[in-house]
């Protein structure tokens, strides 16, 4: 299998494995619930045995505002994880914790230099900067270097590279679940706080006659 190849091929397994930590790192648990979901939660109960004719003006405004802040603070849940597994410590800064912002972005980075580093001290040594110019050399003796080396001579830095990208994830995942629970305690201090928005449906005003112009009396 030529070197493209192979690189496509662990392009495309990296990004599966990639869409799928963002998918987990974005579901929230059933039973984390944000303040405005209790209550909602507590009002569904206390209504259960109600018939729907029963409700006055005032208990559907009171349910619909609810069901409204609820809503935006499951965004900023949501918003949040995604934020921390993109950029950990994200998550994090956007809910005021910044000693776990900068515990999750120092790791991150961390993990990425020494990652580069490993995989760059783990390449052949005819491909190494030390001994191939990437600069200054042309892209066809680039090519013809990386294409003289075998399969084995790239296990090592494979291994590292992608043993290096795997924990990447983990740490993305920590860090959004984190941030998840981050956002779940501000909203339940009132650090974060939202209001009700309206439904989305103009507001209903009553009409005026339409003025009619005058006119002289018949004769």
């Amino acid at each position: 299998m030529r070197p493209t190849r192979r690189t496509v091929w662990w392009l495309a397994l990296l990004a599966l494995l990639t869409a799928g930590s963002a998918r987990l790192a974005a579901d929230e648990p059933p039973a984390a619930l944000t303040p405005a979901e209790e209550q909602l939660a507590s009002l569904r109960a206390a209504w259960h045995d109600r018939p729907l004719v029963s409700l006055t003006a005032g208990e559907i405004g009171t349910g619909l505002d609810l069901m409204s802040v609820a809503g935006q603070e499951r965004a900023h849940v949501h918003r949040s994880a995604v934020s921390s597994w993109i950029a950990p410590g994200l998550g994090h800064y956007i809910n005021g914790e910044r000693g776990a912002s900068v515990v999750f972005a120092a790791a991150d980075l961390a993990l990425g230099v020494m990652s580069a580093i490993l995989v760059a001290r783990l390449l052949p040594p005819s491909v190494q900067s030390r001994n191939l110019n990437y600069l200054q050399s042309s892209c066809d003796a680039i090519r013809t270097r990386w294409r003289s080396l075998t399969p084995a001579e790239l296990i090592p830095a494979t291994v590292v590279g992608v043993s290096s990208a795997l924990l990447s994830l983990t740490v993305r995942s920590l860090a959004a679940a984190d941030a998840r629970r981050a956002a779940l305690d501000a909203l339940g201090r009132g650090t974060v706080a939202f209001g009700p928005r309206p439904v989305g449906l103009p507001p209903l005003t009553p009409s005026q006659p339409t003025p009619q112009p005058c006119s002289s009396p018949a004769e």
